[in-house]
Parts: structure tokens; sequence; C-alpha cells
């Protein structure tokens, strides 16, 4: 025997499988574990940090096992300056910082977020970069950090304002020379040591200037 709903209750039906519906998604997008940000760290150890909006530590892992799963597994549940206990490491030359908001494009926020990591990783031999989602998702799929891939196409594009850092050209360019990440990639490499090789040339004709402008400065004074 067939069922025949009255159309009041066709619509009440409808509008509890809506409520249902927003109800699965509401609470699939409130999850704890859901990604607020994600952060790499490419320096002489390697970490990729996802975080939540309170910039606490909801999974971290370490690509290339530079850190120990038990190390990584201590962050988790921590403030992201607990990274801070494996910051000494990076200190030993440069590292490249990588970040990105996944659920917001605030400019305030991405600024709040990169002060944090400046407590934890310092800005000394430190370049920072951040960019969208999209860009992590990138990352992700060719299969590097996020870091090295907006490193990588800023190299490519010879954009070095994409990088967040107050230091000259040069200095950028020395700190991105000392990246054995980038030095791994020949396009890169090339592109790398070429600018390099640029500033160097730079510095020779400043030299050559400078020792003809004393020579004519010691012919002046014996005239």
């Amino acid at each position: 025997m067939s069922v025949h709903l009255h159309p009041f209750w066709k619509q009440l039906t409808a509008v509890a499988a809506a409520a249902a519906l927003f109800a699965v998604l509401f609470t699939w997008s409130m999850k704890p574990g859901t990604a607020y940000a994600m952060v790499t760290v490419d320096g002489v150890k390697n970490v990729e940090l996802t975080l939540d909006k309170k910039h606490v530590v909801k999974d971290a892992l370490s690509r290339d096992g530079s850190f120990t799963e038990q190390e990584m597994e201590t962050l988790v549940g921590q403030k992201v300056n607990a990274a801070q206990n494996y910051a000494d490491a990076e200190k030993e030359g440069t590292a490249i910082i990588g970040y990105a908001l996944c659920r917001t494009t605030s400019e305030e926020e991405a600024e709040a977020l990169q002060r944090s990591l400046e407590q934890v990783f310092g800005t000394d031999g430190v370049l920072y970069m951040c960019e969208s989602k999209e860009d992590a998702e990138k990352a992700k799929k060719a299969g590097k950090s996020l870091g090295i891939y907006l490193a990588e196409q800023a190299v490519s594009e010879d954009d070095l304002d994409r990088i967040q850092s107050d230091l000259s050209e040069k200095e950028i360019w020395e700190l991105l020379k000392k990246q054995p990440m980038l030095m791994e990639d020949e396009e890169a490499k090339e592109k790398i040591e070429n600018a390099w090789s640029r500033y160097q040339e730079d510095v020779l004709e400043d030299g050559d200037d400078t020792e003809e402008s004393d020579r004519e400065e010691e012919q002046d004074t014996e005239d």
C-alpha cells in the first residue's frame, strides 16, 4: 500500500533533511583538527606544522625524518612557541619558513602568525614567505614543503619581493644560496648562482673603481 504525504509533511521533511545536512557540514567545519594554518620550516632540520586558530599545534611532521615521530608527537596540543625547543638547529645555518592561512585571507592574522613564528625561530638568517591555501595545496601535489615551493617560485620569477624580509636583495640571495634544498633543484641552483655571480662582479667593479680613484688622488697630490 502506497503512502501519500500531505504537502505540509513534504515541506517539513525537506526542511528536516536540509537541517540535518547543515548540521553535518557545520560539525565537519568545526572539527578540532581542521587546519587554520600550515607552517613549514626548512633548515638544518625540517618540520611541517598544522595549527588551529589559537596557534596550537594540531599535527606535526618531519618529512625527511630529521626529527623523530616521538619528538613531533610532543608538539601536538601545545602552542607553536613550544617549537622553540627545536629551533636551535636552525641557528647553525639559514632557514626558510613558509606559512599559509587555510581558512582566512586576513592580513592582520597573517602578520600575527608571523610575529609568533619570529618569536620562535627569530629573524637572523631566516626568510619568511606567506602565500595562500591554494599554494599550500600546489606544494603538497609537487611533493615539496610550502617554504621550498614558494622560494623556488620567487627564484624562478626573480621576484624576491615575495619574501618577507628587511634584508637587502644581495643578502637574500646569499641566504638562498646556503639553502641545500633549493640548491638540489637544478633550475633554482642556476638562477641563484647567476644572481650571486652578478653581485660578486659588482663588488669587483666597485673595488676597481676605488683603486682607480685612489691612483688619481695620488697623481693629483704629486702634481
